[in-house]
C-alpha cells in the first residue's frame, strides 16, 4: 500500500474505501469519455472546415465566426449531455433544463403484451399436451377435446359437493 492510504479497521471502513474507488473510477471513465467525444467533434469540425476550405479558397471574417460559434454549440450541447451523477442531482427545475434522449422502442409495448399472451397461450397448451399424454398415460391429442374437460370438470365438482 502507498504511504498515504491506510489499512481500513472496519468493514465501514473497508466499504467506504470501495465505494469511493468506485465513484472515482466513474468520474475518470466519464473524463475520459468526455475527452473522447470532444476530440471526435473537433477532428468532425476540422473536416467540414477543411471541405469549406477547398470549395472556397478565402473564407470570409463571418463564415469563420459561425465555424467558431457552431464549435461552442456543439461543445455546450456536449457538456449539457455527459455530467457526473453527482451533477443529475439538482433541482427539477435543473434537471427540466437537461437534454433528454428520446428512446425509439424496437417493439411497441402493445406488440409485446400480444407476443406475451400468446407465449402463455402456447406454454400452457404444450404444458397439457405433456401432462395429459406422456406423464398422464393417455394420448397427448385428448386434451384438446371438449369431452375431456368436461369430463374434468364434472370430477371437480363431484369432489366439491
Amino acid at each position: 500500500m502507498a504511504a498515504n492510504q491506510q489499512q481500513p479497521k472496519t468493514r465501514e471502513e473497508y466499504k467506504r474505501l470501495k465505494l469511493e474507488k468506485e465513484r472515482l473510477a466513474e468520474q475518470a471513465r466519464l473524463e475520459e469519455k468526455k475527452l473522447a467525444e470532444q476530440a471526435r467533434l473537433e477532428q468532425k469540425l476540422l473536416a467540414k472546415q477543411a471541405t469549406m476550405e477547398s470549395k472556397q479558397p478565402t473564407i470570409d471574417s463571418t463564415l469563420a465566426s459561425s465555424l467558431k460559434s457552431n464549435k461552442q454549440f456543439i461543445q455546450a450541447k456536449f457538456n449539457s449531455k455527459i455530467e457526473p451523477k453527482e451533477a443529475k442531482q439538482g433541482s427539477k427545475a435543473e434537471q427540466l433544463d437537461t437534454t433528454k434522449r428520446i428512446k425509439i422502442r424496437l417493439v411497441p409495448i402493445w406488440l409485446r403484451i400480444v407476443i406475451l399472451v400468446c407465449l402463455i397461450v402456447i406454454s400452457t397448451t404444450a404444458g397439457a399436451l405433456v401432462g395429459y399424454g406422456p406423464l398422464g398415460g393417455g394420448k397427448a391429442t385428448d386434451v384438446l377435446k371438449e369431452s375431456t374437460w368436461t369430463h374434468i370438470v364434472e370430477l371437480v365438482e363431484k369432489n366439491t359437493k
